[in-house]
């Protein structure tokens, strides 16, 4: 491969990785915005969704910067690439579409559901995907 063509690569899985990450932050906003009271469970709930949506920010961040770094333009508002739900995520694997992102409240289905966002590669496989990935892993 050039460079020219590992550039055009990687500014493609830079995109898709900004979109993912678009993707991923309303269902953790939804069960964080839904959690009311101050109890310390639901502090400490509130405390760990707060935790894992500042990260997902930073990913946001980082993909972006480093598109613009290497001469792209990440693409944030675009109706057609914006998430809809319930969806599935960005380049995710059309083999494995019966996973399928959801908004809900903080309870046991959005906590399964973020078990399955978040589901490292050695929990799926180490199978490539020609059509994609299945895992964040694998990604």
């Amino acid at each position: 491969m050039t460079r020219h063509e590992v550039l055009i690569v990687l500014k493609k899985h830079l995109q898709t990785a900004i979109l993912l990450e678009c993707s991923t932050l309303p269902p953790y906003l939804c069960a964080y915005w839904s959690i009311h009271g101050n109890s310390d469970y639901a502090e400490r709930a509130k405390k760990i969704l707060l935790s894992v949506i500042q990260e997902e920010m930073l990913h946001l961040a980082m993909a972006c910067n480093i598109l613009n770094a290497i001469g792209g333009h990440p693409v944030l508002n675009d109706p057609a690439q914006l998430p809809s739900y319930p969806g599935v995520l960005p380049g995710h694997s059309k083999t494995n579409n019966k996973f399928q992102v959801h908004l809900n409240k903080c309870c046991p289905e959005s906590i399964s559901n973020f078990i399955q966002i978040e589901l490292p590669e050695e929990m799926f496989g180490t199978k490539q995907h020609a059509d994609g990935w299945c895992t964040m892993g694998e990604f």
